[in-house]
């Protein structure tokens, strides 16, 4: 996943706040950040952590395949 969103946004994880509203669109852009990337263990996928306002929590949760979708 990193290294698909390295191709498509930027080099390396620290590129990816720059476009972060492209990734994810506006709406969640607004209350969302991305923090950083977790590799993964033992070939895992690698995880990414966001921070959420607030009460946007729940809906950023509801939301969780329709943004990892957008992000792959």
């Amino acid at each position: 996943l990193v290294r698909e969103l390295d191709g498509r946004f930027g080099q390396g994880a620290g590129a990816l706040p720059a476009r972060w509203r492209e990734v994810v669109g506006v709406d969640i852009a607004r209350r969302t950040e991305p923090i950083r990337v977790i590799p993964g263990r033992s070939g895992a996928p690698a995880a990414l952590e966001i921070r959420v306002v607030g009460p946007s929590a729940a809906l950023v949760q509801h939301q969780a395949q329709d943004i990892i979708a957008r992000v792959n």
